[in-house]
């Protein structure tokens, strides 16, 4: 009877370990960052009228393709913005399980605008994100307002070659000026 009982505590002792290791060996780990992200409507850097911004990535690379990824993602005026999972509920934030997605309308505004995605999976009703893999696109540019208050002075006379203009416009950043045209 005593060999029995060390079989069965032995027994016990090995399916323990298989199933704690198991369930070690299958935990799901929080996703890297997403990948190959890109705006499909403007260059970084440089003012476009477009007031929407589009932009596209790819699953992040340790994720099966059988897993739903969601991605949580916002657009905003911020160079430096963390998602993690104590925000995931803010009302800025926007969750996906599409790879492309369109801002809303900034045609009244004018401004840099910054794109912050991180990918989340769930894994037994846990969501697994890790913050530090947020990915920040930016600026894109958005310039759909004409200026106000556009002024160009220069002296009445003068017998120089150089002459010295003044310009002025208010809601302007960058003022161009042509002698045979803007085009």
């Amino acid at each position: 009877m005593r060999k029995n009982w060390r079989c069965i505590s032995f027994v016990i002792c090995v399916m323990t370990f298989l199933a704690l290791f198991s369930i070690t060996a299958n935990a799901a780990t929080a996703p890297t960052a997403a990948q190959n992200l890109r705006s499909t409507t403007h260059t970084l850097n440089v003012a476009s009228n477009k007031s929407n911004i589009g932009m596209t990535w790819s699953a992040p690379s340790n994720i099966s393709p059988t897993t739903t990824v969601y991605y949580y993602y916002v657009f905003n005026t911020s160079n430096d913005y963390t998602i993690t999972s104590d925000i995931v509920w803010d009302e800025d934030l926007v969750a996906t399980t599409s790879t492309t997605v369109l801002s809303t309308d900034y045609s009244n505004g004018n401004g840099s605008y910054y794109f912050h995605i991180v990918a989340m999976i769930e894994d037994n009703g846990n969501e697994l994100i890790d913050g530090s893999t947020t990915t920040t696109k930016g600026p894109y540019i958005i310039d759909t307002k004409a200026p106000s208050n556009v002024s160009v002075s220069a002296p009445s006379t003068t017998n120089s070659q150089v002459v010295t203009l003044t310009l002025s416009a208010d809601g302007a950043t960058e003022m161009y000026i042509s002698n045979s045209g803007y085009t």
